[in-house]
């Protein structure tokens, strides 16, 4: 397996219009953060933080004002603000289809509850199976069918209608995409490891690589291959399955490194991001890539690779032309890191005992 590198003529076009959202942070942790498109090297940049792309390179995603998080779509550098009415702690889209219609989470009053939703032409339409305390919507597809997460388990909604996504002897199942003959992927925790798989029409195929210890599947395309990551003793590596096949992709960073999957097109070309731990003891730093045929090309905005002052970048979604969404942001000094964690780990497990807690009663 060869590794391409990124390549060398690029083109950057900013978003530069006052309609643009600002991507604030604090400035002391993070010194330079940004979003931004990459059309086969040629890269523009997004004033947002970008979760998904569609076929016509409309994008959706978040950003932060200093006060609370917004949602956005930019279409060709014009931006529409997405914000759930009652959402004020939050709106958070993760998916766009081919019409513009965007889904996502938003947090209401409490900033805990949590709910879903669907924009489109301007209405907002909100999703949460009856019963429920939170729900993460994951993805869309094109006739507008959305797939996710409540506290009840995962869930396909489409025209009023809820389906029950919970993969047989689970203690959880988690949804992370949809396509568009309704298949449903995701990855399942049964007690004794992690596997992904595929539902539609009622029917579970169940996708575990041979020899993995886990499984995580993150995409699914619209004919029908999915893609994902896996654990075994020797690592960390990514995969492709389709028809009962799986294509093992590897890990462009080699052994000691690790790996996550974020998308992949119908011409089987798949996104994600590598971790490394090189920059700093107390964190790890990234870089995102691009599979296809083989090759990996890893994708990095100029002057915002890890060797220019260690700068972080991920992918998050790609659409059919092959064009990848992602964000990048330089990474904070030791010091700052620690502080960080501390916060993200009591925030984590404030939230896992929620969950938990919300699981036993």
């Amino acid at each position: 397996m060869k590794t391409k590198t990124l390549a060398a003529t690029v083109a950057i076009a900013a978003h530069g219009f006052s309609g643009a959202p600002a991507y604030a942070s604090d400035a002391s942790a993070f010194p330079e953060v940004g979003g931004f498109i990459d059309s086969g090297g040629t890269y523009t940049y997004v004033g947002g933080y970008p979760t998904a792309i569609n076929n016509s390179g409309v994008v959706t995603g978040s950003y932060y004002n200093g006060v609370t998080n917004g949602g956005f779509i930019d279409s060709g550098g014009t931006y529409t603000y997405v914000n759930v009415p009652g959402g004020s702690h939050g709106t958070f889209p993760t998916g766009i289809n081919d019409a513009g219609d965007v889904t996502g989470y938003y947090y209401n009053n409490s900033g805990y509850d949590v709910g879903g939703f669907i924009y489109s032409g301007g209405s907002y339409t909100y999703v949460s199976p009856p019963g429920t305390t939170y729900t993460y919507i994951r993805a869309i597809n094109d006739a507008g069918a959305v797939a996710g997460n409540s506290s009840s388990g995962g869930f396909l909604y489409f025209n009023g209608i809820y389906t029950d996504i919970i993969v047989p002897g689970s203690i959880y199942t988690d949804i992370s995409s949809i396509n568009g003959n309704d298949a449903v992927a995701g990855d399942y925790y049964d007690g004794g490891g992690i596997g992904g798989f595929i539902y539609l029409n009622g029917v579970y195929t169940d996708v575990r690589v041979p020899g993995s210890i886990y499984t995580y599947v993150s995409a699914i395309s619209d004919v029908g291959a999915v893609a994902g990551y896996y654990y075994n003793s020797s690592g960390v590596s990514g995969f492709i399955y389709l028809d009962g096949t799986y294509t093992d992709i590897g890990n462009p960073g080699g052994a000691g490194t690790s790996l996550s999957i974020t998308g992949i097109n119908d011409a089987g070309t798949v996104t994600g991001t590598e971790y490394y731990r090189a920059v700093c003891q107390q964190c790890s730093s990234s870089s995102g890539f691009v599979y296809s045929d083989g090759a990996y090309t890893f994708v990095n905005p100029p002057g915002k690779q890890i060797n220019d002052n260690g700068f972080n970048t991920y992918t998050t979604s790609i659409n059919n032309a092959g064009a990848v969404t992602g964000d990048y942001y330089a990474l904070p000094e030791p010091a700052t890191w620690v502080m960080m964690l501390v916060g993200f780990g009591a925030l984590g497990f404030g939230l896992r005992s929620r969950s938990l807690a919300t699981s036993a009663t």
